[in-house]
């Protein structure tokens, strides 16, 4: 398989740390912001208020995560959302973003990794919506990288539904620290 050594070497020069945790009150004034203002890096046109946020907060049915980033220079401070519901056999990724400010840095295959491993502590496939916005293309490759394919060849659809349908997630995760914090338990056994 082939990689931009050069590149990679330098993401691996800045130590870079990604967090994952359940959002919490004190963040929701940025997760809301980044449903408002992040457009290309996002996987649906989907806003969301902190009223909404809060509400999935509270299910049991959805997982909210966000994401923060550090490197050795500093500290990026909340850089990504993600939304997830858990059905009967799937958990399926609703929204999933990325701050502008971090295209270049590779979080998006870790953070994706890391939501697979929690579908499959739960015995659930991984299936995630997609609608295009017009300029959030990027997604929609990322995810194709990631293992993700069309669960149906239905074109007609607004809301594309991908299952992803790799025994792994491909994209390369060794240049960055991941450190998940604990989910609630409601969340975790439903």
């Amino acid at each position: 398989r082939w990689r931009d050594s050069s590149n990679h070497d330098f993401l691996k020069s800045l130590d870079l740390s990604l967090t994952i945790a359940p959002l919490t009150e004190t963040d929701l004034p940025r997760a809301h912001e980044l449903t408002e203002r992040t457009n290309q890096l996002r996987t649906t046109a989907q806003s969301y208020t902190p009223t909404d946020l809060k509400r999935m907060m509270a299910s049991p049915d959805h997982w909210v995560l966000q994401a923060s980033l550090k490197d050795k220079y500093g500290d990026y401070g909340t850089i990504g959302l993600c939304i997830c519901k858990r059905s009967q056999h799937a958990l399926v990724i609703q929204l999933f973003l990325l701050s502008c400010r971090v295209m270049n840095r590779s979080v998006a295959g870790p953070l994706l990794q890391y939501i697979k491993s929690l579908a499959i502590a739960e015995n659930l496939s991984l299936e995630a919506d997609f609608k295009s916005n017009g300029r959030n293309r990027q997604m929609l490759i990322t995810y194709r990288f990631a293992g993700f394919k069309p669960l149906s060849e239905d074109s007609n659809t607004e809301i594309k539904r991908l299952i992803h349908d790799e025994p792994s997630i491909l994209l390369a995760k060794d240049h960055i620290k991941v450190t998940p914090q604990r989910h609630r338990e409601k969340a975790v056994h439903g």
